[in-house]
């Protein structure tokens, strides 16, 4: 059974606390939580897919929502029902609850990827992930501060915080995008601007909404980051690629910093204080946080049935084993255990906590991790059509591989090559495998044009029924508009489509996607050619600031206009649409109405105001 790297991260953590390295003990937890979070956060938000997520973005919310609440609640009452001791309050244990309530974005997805589940789960169980971190950092820190004693435990009080903090969030992080927005459509291929863009808007959204305004830094990266991913092109496109990786690598060597402090601390600090009775603890906790996360999806099931693409059972039971435990829970976790407060007793509380969500993390991923693809066994929307395709791939890639090998072999430079270890190692397992029993795997590997006859068990001729030709026919058109979505950024690449060009063709092209067996509509690009009322608008200005350009003594090439609906001036040397700095643009941009909304929010205290109206008509 492999072990995921993270495990021996922690692992190695361990073995570290045994030595004398005591620097290393000297990073706070709140010093870790701003390092690492902006990290773990924002990349995942970027790298999600727009429109999909748009479709899922309402069950995500549920789950998030009112399904984080509910899922807070059961396990504070488990953790009281297991943990009886008078300095498990209940504040305490609905503390513990939300910590436990945090998945792990950067797990979850490295997961998905590797299973290669369907974008639709995917990205349901990658956002819910996203934005559950964020509610529950948000109940976190409203628990703390009722814990500690800096808000007081009514309702009135309870529900300000929250408002500001869920709503207030998200508006700084709107506004923030569309600030790095602004700046990133103004900078041509400039890969060191445009990578200290995103990471000073990742690090300044975080670090100023958390200690500055006060309202949720989680909330406000996500919303940047999928903010920025909807609008990547602004980023040059020979950067795009590039800047993803670099988040990649950072989220990579974040996540594996916080494995190995954490290992660290728990030699030195926790261990100590560990009792037996924790480690049984530790197994009911595990078994109950599983429980309590399918029993609340399944709660929820009939609402989200009837939202974005549904809910089938099949996601039920993938999702819900699906619901890593990883870096952001451990580092409120560090939080709690650094916590200096009478009502947070380090030993039998903070260190404790840090303990058994330990324990979690390292049981999800050495049990769930390691064993969720057997759940693919179960039905769960790969189709006969996407087999049949693997497959075929796979037969063709095992082909060209011996044919490869074969020519390799005769080659006198190579000569000392033991090529039954590069057989080996070259082998390539087919990801559906868990999904396909060996029979169907082996026949369909020999070839997809025969079937085995029941009778005889012979090879015989395969037809395929009508309900195998539709799949194969829409997994085709699937493929089909893979590679068309692929030719228009390739286009956008070379400069021959537009940013608005390229963003409505893909957009069309997800639209087609969903609709199984459908093209991209060409009535639905001629609707893109009219003139609505805020293009013309925008044209009259744009005219009119030409007119006066033209009246001026020396006159600035522009270059020419663009023929899409908003029309932009573009710098001539570009081989795509980059418009040129203009104060009108920001002021008839949508960081204008996100900037306006945030100060009403702030300097009105609208929550109080939400609060007062609420009460009002209670009376």
């Amino acid at each position: 059974m492999p072990i995921p790297y993270t495990v021996f991260m922690f692992g190695l953590g361990m073995g570290a606390g045994t030595l004398p390295m005591k620097k290393m003990m000297e990073l706070g937890p709140h010093a870790m939580l701003n390092i690492f979070m902006p990290i773990l956060i924002f990349e995942g938000a970027f790298a999600m897919d727009v429109y999909v997520f748009r479709k899922v973005v309402w069950q995500a919310l549920i789950l998030a929502g009112p399904g984080l609440v509910l899922m807070i609640a059961m396990t504070a009452g488990m953790i009281k029902i297991v943990i009886q001791r008078e300095e498990w309050t209940w504040n305490i244990c609905l503390l513990f609850g939300a910590i436990l309530s945090a998945t792990d974005p950067v797990a979850v997805v490295a997961l998905l990827k590797e299973l290669g589940v369907s974008k639709q789960l995917s990205l349901l169980i990658e956002g819910e992930s996203l934005l559950n971190d964020g509610t529950a950092m948000v109940a976190f820190a409203v628990l703390i501060d009722i814990i500690t004693g800096k808000t007081d435990p009514d309702a009135k009080t309870i529900i300000t915080v929250f408002v500001r903090f869920a709503v207030g969030g998200p508006l700084f992080g709107f506004l923030i995008a569309h600030i790095s927005i602004f700046w990133l459509s103004r900078t041509f291929n400039d890969p060191l601007s445009e990578i200290a863009v995103t990471l000073a808007a990742a690090y300044i959204t975080f670090y100023v909404g958390e200690t500055m305004l006060h309202v949720s830094g989680v909330l406000a990266l996500v919303v940047l980051g999928i903010t920025l991913s909807s609008n990547r092109t602004s980023i040059s496109p020979e950067v795009e690629k590039f800047l993803h990786s670099f988040w990649e690598t950072l989220a990579y060597m974040a996540n594996t910093l916080i494995f190995f402090l954490v290992g660290l601390i728990i030699v030195r600090s926790v261990i100590k204080i560990v009792e037996l009775s924790d480690f049984l603890y530790l197994a009911l906790i595990y078994i109950s946080v599983n429980v309590i996360r399918g029993l609340v999806l399944t709660f929820f099931s009939p609402v989200m049935a009837h939202i974005g693409y549904g809910l089938p059972w099949q996601y039920i039971i993938i999702s819900t084993w699906s619901g890593l435990r990883g870096a952001v829970g451990l580092a409120l976790a560090l939080i709690v255990s650094g916590i200096n407060d009478p009502n947070i007793p380090k030993d039998e509380v903070g260190y404790k906590i840090l303990f058994h969500l330990s324990g979690v993390v390292f049981l999800t991923l050495i049990l769930n991790a390691t064993t969720v693809s057997k759940l693919l066994a179960v039905p769960s929307g790969i189709s006969n059509a996407r087999r049949t395709a693997m497959a075929s791939a796979l037969k063709y890639l095992t082909e060209v591989k011996a044919k490869t090998i074969s020519v390799w072999r005769v080659d006198r430079f190579l000569a000392d090559v033991d090529w039954n270890m590069v057989d080996r190692m070259c082998q390539i397992e087919n990801p559906f495998s868990a999904a396909t029993t060996p029979e169907e795997e082996d026949i369909i590997m020999r070839t997809s044009r025969w079937g085995m006859c029941p009778a005889c068990n012979a090879l015989v001729p395969y037809q395929p029924t009508l309900k195998e030709m539709t799949e194969l026919r829409n997994d085709a058109i699937r493929r089909y508009i893979k590679a068309e979505k692929l030719s228009y950024w390739r286009q956008f690449e070379q400069g021959m489509l537009s940013q608005d060009a390229v963003r409505i063709l893909m957009e069309l092209c997800e639209i087609a996607a969903d609709n199984k067996g459908r093209f991209v509509d060409l009535e639905q690009i001629k609707e893109t050619w009219k003139q609505t009322f805020w293009s013309e608008m925008l044209n009259f200005i744009e005219r009119q600031d030409m007119t006066r350009t033209e009246s001026l003594p020396q006159v600035v090439d522009v270059g020419d206009m663009s023929v899409s609906p908003l029309k932009l001036k573009t710098k001539p040397h570009m081989p795509y649409s980059r418009p040129v700095v203009d104060f009108k643009d920001l002021i008839i941009h949508p960081l204008f109405v996100a900037a306006v909304a945030l100060i009403l929010f702030l300097v009105l205290d609208t929550p109080m105001i939400i609060v007062a109206l609420a009460e009002e008509m209670y009376d």
